[in-house]
């Protein structure tokens, strides 16, 4: 996974301009939204940090906007 840029939930949401309920709505209802990576060896714990990899919400970001003008 060299030269991808993980970023955390609160930077995907800035990114986004959306806020987190409506992250969390997308996260768990939209297929095609990028799925997080868990760094932690424990993936079930309830507080661990998630990140997505940037390059992965911007083509999501790209295909909804190109979606949306068609």
């Amino acid at each position: 996974m060299t030269g991808k840029r993980l970023i955390n939930t609160n930077e995907a949401v800035e990114r986004l301009e959306i806020t987190r309920g409506a992250f969390a709505r997308l996260l768990r209802d939209d297929p095609d939204f990028p799925t997080p990576v868990i760094l932690s060896a424990n993936k079930k714990a309830r507080n661990v940090p998630h990140y997505f990899v940037k390059e992965e919400i911007d083509a999501w970001m790209e295909k909804r906007l190109e979606a949306r003008l068609q």
